[in-house]
């Protein structure tokens, strides 16, 4: 399974994607001591910093990170989605779009 990466600022484009591995939850604590060397925050202050004062957190894992050569512009995206703006929760797409998304992105 494929996760994208879309993102708002400056960009505002699908700008890679990677394989992902799982979604794990708990306590920033015990994530943090299980997954902060994969963090792409870097450090434990800016991982604190980020998650605020939550008590629960997830981090999703994934490996093989590809960044786009030709990221795909939100407007375009829209076009191939059929939608007017992008779901703030994120969305799914079928594995065809994915494999168009990726080879349009290489």
């Amino acid at each position: 399974m494929l996760i994208l990466f879309y993102v708002t600022k400056p960009v505002s484009a699908i700008a890679g994607y990677a394989h992902f591995i799982e979604r794990a939850v708990g306590t920033p604590q015990e994530l943090w001591s299980r997954f902060g060397g994969e963090s792409v925050l870097g450090s434990k202050a800016r991982f604190e910093e980020f998650i605020g004062n939550a008590s629960e957190v997830s981090f999703v894992r994934f490996k093989d990170l590809n960044l786009a050569v030709n990221p795909i512009s939100l407007r375009r995206l829209l076009m191939l989605l059929g939608v007017k703006r992008l779901s703030r929760k994120g969305f799914y797409v079928n594995s065809k779009l994915s494999d168009t998304l990726v080879s349009m992105m290489e």
